[in-house]
């Protein structure tokens, strides 16, 4: 085959890596909000495709970023942490919360139109609400006292869920420049959201939101 035609038919191929990358990642932020299991799943894949990619394109399609040094420095003390660890097979285990930097760099490889931004707030926040409407009322009692919210997940991972996807739904609200639409919509997904937190009785995430 010609290499002009395998150069075009690879460049053809980019576009659907990049979508792929997109879908899997939105997965990932979207699922941990009922299943880890199905989040790492998804973000697992993205991290695959996009190495795929990233070689494919002979380092073009990495996206450098204020905070690589940053992230390197933090890598160099985790190592240097597993090193001297009293565990450190656990401690080299436990590093994969690493993992989790390169969500930076998924959503810099396939988050590249504001539509694409705006859906991702969108689904994130509608299922979080959706979820968190659902527990409200699947909530029961133990000797006249509710038990804290964790139908989905560990109650205090629920709090720092609901915590951050609040934290990114308020500033649509009192943004002035916010269209009514998305002010309208943020306040109806933060109502079941804020219940939530309150139901989970995560005291560490009440005072993340107020902080936040």
């Amino acid at each position: 085959m010609n290499s002009k035609v395998i150069a075009r038919s690879e460049a053809g191929t980019l576009p659907e890596i990049r979508r792929m990358i997109y879908f899997c990642t939105l997965l990932a932020a979207v699922a941990v909000t009922f299943s880890v299991a199905v989040s790492s799943i998804a973000m697992g894949t993205a991290i695959v495709l996009w190495l795929y990619l990233v070689v494919s394109t002979k380092g073009k399609a990495f996206t450098r970023t204020r905070f690589d040094l940053l992230f390197v420095l933090y890598l160099a003390a985790e190592l240097f942490a597993t090193a001297f660890s009293a565990e450190p097979f656990n401690s080299f285990v436990n590093a994969k919360r690493l993992f989790q930097i390169l969500l930076l760099y998924l959503a810099c490889a396939s988050f590249n139109q504001e539509v694409q931004l705006r859906m991702a707030v969108g689904i994130l926040g509608s299922v979080a609400a959706g979820l968190s409407l659902l527990e409200v009322f699947s909530l029961t009692s133990v000797g006249g006292h509710y038990e804290r919210l964790s139908l989905f997940q560990y109650f205090l991972t629920e709090g720092g869920i609901k915590m951050m996807v609040l934290l990114l739904l308020v500033p649509f609200i009192v943004h002035r420049s916010t269209p009514w639409r998305w002010k309208a919509f943020s306040v109806l997904c933060c109502v079941p959201l804020f219940i939530g937190l309150v139901l989970t009785q995560t005291r560490s995430s009440w005072l993340g939101f107020i902080a936040g």
